[in-house]
């Protein structure tokens, strides 16, 4: 968690729209979505992270909030092929 929070530290107003507990490349991992601005544009933030042999895996998809669907599903296509070493 303190990874995630770290990563969403420069956005302002932020609200997280999403947050949940799931497996990812074998190992627990913590998905987050959240809305923001940064430099006073509306951004959303998708990450996952996990850790997984003595490694800290941020997977993130960052963009502006009203484009942010047009590559959720290229950004869905790499998490289901990426597999941690």
């Amino acid at each position: 968690e303190t990874a995630t929070n770290e990563l969403f530290s420069d956005l302002k107003s932020m609200v997280v729209k999403k947050q949940a507990t799931t497996t990812f490349s074998g190992r627990e991992a913590l998905d987050t979505e959240v809305d923001g601005k940064m430099e006073g544009i509306a951004t959303r933030v998708r990450s996952v992270v996990f850790k997984k042999n003595g490694c800290l895996y941020t997977i993130s998809l960052v963009g502006v909030a009203t484009k942010f669907d047009e590559d959720r599903a290229k950004f869905d296509q790499f998490l289901s092929s990426f597999e941690a070493p």
